[in-house]
């Protein structure tokens, strides 16, 4: 598979929703991209969720929470290495040997939770053009919540793991799995 925009870059997605925002990096370029659509970008880390704020795009809305099963207050690990950039921030507690060896150090605040189905809801989404997903080993429970959903969401891109880096994540062949019974390939 090649590069993911040089695969999309010729479709006219008005509906990009973005779970994982980081520094903006993906959301800048879909924004660009797709400069007549809108992109909804859901970051739970409020330090990220600020700097995001900055990128100046009309079509871009920005939302701190995270994306999650339920819609309530959940435990959230905030990865506080060093670089101050957060990217391996998550859902799920990091395994003993990611966090000594890789992140250093992981802290547990309380964001709010949002189910896909209510983020929709609330600002008015009946279809999906693109789904993309990097939210550190939470894919799958993402995708696996949305079962009735995922007939209105027309691509996903996700993030996915071929070792456990966070207790609980589901790998490579659960996701692809999942997907393959929703008709994604």
């Amino acid at each position: 598979m090649g590069d993911i925009y040089e695969i999309i870059k010729d479709k006219k997605f008005k509906n990009i929703i973005e779970c994982g925002g980081h520094l903006g990096t993906d959301t800048i370029k879909l924004c660009n991209l797709f400069n007549e659509g809108t992109v909804y970008c859901i970051e739970a880390n409020k330090q990220l969720y600020e700097n995001l704020k900055k990128i100046n795009n009309k079509n871009l809305k920005i939302f701190n929470n995270a994306l999650h099963t339920k819609n309530e207050p959940v435990t959230f690990y905030l990865d506080c290495n060093e670089n101050g950039d957060n990217g391996a921030s998550s859902l799920l507690k990091s395994n003993d040997f990611y966090l000594k060896d890789h992140i250093k150090c992981e802290k547990q605040i309380v964001v709010n939770g949002i189910t896909l189905n209510k983020f929709m809801s609330m600002n008015n989404i009946n279809t999906v053009d693109l789904l993309w997903l990097d939210i550190e080993g939470y894919e799958y429970y993402i995708l696996e919540s949305i079962s009735e959903t995922l007939k209105n969401i027309k691509y996903i891109y996700t993030e996915v793991n071929f070792q456990e880096f966070r207790k609980k994540t589901k790998m490579y062949d659960d996701i692809k799995k999942l997907l393959a019974n929703y008709n994604f390939e």
